[in-house]
């Protein structure tokens, strides 16, 4: 039987897809994946997760969770990278929340 256990303070992060995102590559697609960054403060992280890549699209389905220990947050960004362009320092999306 399955067995779970209430944890205080903890973050959950799901990154579940991406749609219509811009050709990173010569061929028109793009090798996306997604950086989350929670912030406690402007200058505290308190995590930083990745997806894995999926080759080859411009509508990924990456449908990973993250969880970590969390008692303050201030924010959380979330950058779509494309895995060929990174290597070169660019990215060619980004998006934030607070």
């Amino acid at each position: 039987q399955p067995h779970s256990q209430k944890r205080d303070n903890m973050l959950r992060i799901e990154v579940l897809d991406g749609s219509n995102l811009p050709a990173g590559d010569k061929n028109g697609l793009s090798d996306p994946y997604v950086e989350v960054v929670a912030m406690a403060s402007p200058e505290v992280k308190v995590a930083t997760f990745k997806t894995r890549t999926i080759k080859k699209t411009l509508n990924p389905e990456w449908n990973q969770t993250f969880e970590t220990e969390c008692k303050s947050l201030y924010s959380i960004d979330f950058f779509i990278w494309d895995w060929d362009v990174c290597e070169n320092s660019g990215s060619f999306q980004d998006y934030s929340r607070a």
